[in-house]
């Protein structure tokens, strides 16, 4: 596959960053799950994801917030720092 980075789509990034920005409060719980594709060197390599994952936001119960697809390649450094996401 090499090491393309996908863009996604403008609508799927606006939602992502929506989702975020609606859900990701500081001094709440919320649990990020990330399903990559099979071929992604995010999982092989662990430095660069190569796919489009579905992005999947639940609370602390496990209820789904909100799905995200075709938001473009994910990186895992995206969240580090200071707790307040945008």
């Amino acid at each position: 596959m090499g090491t393309e980075v996908f863009k996604g789509s403008r609508k799927s990034r606006r939602a992502w960053a929506a989702a975020q920005k609606k859900y990701m409060r500081p001094g709440g719980l919320t649990h990020l799950y990330v399903k990559h594709d099979d071929f992604c060197e995010l999982l092989a390599v662990g430095y660069l994801c190569t796919c489009n994952p579905t992005r999947v936001l639940k609370d602390d119960v496990g209820r789904i917030l909100a799905v995200v697809e075709n938001a473009g390649s994910y990186s895992p450094l995206e969240f580090l720092g200071s707790g307040q996401h945008d």
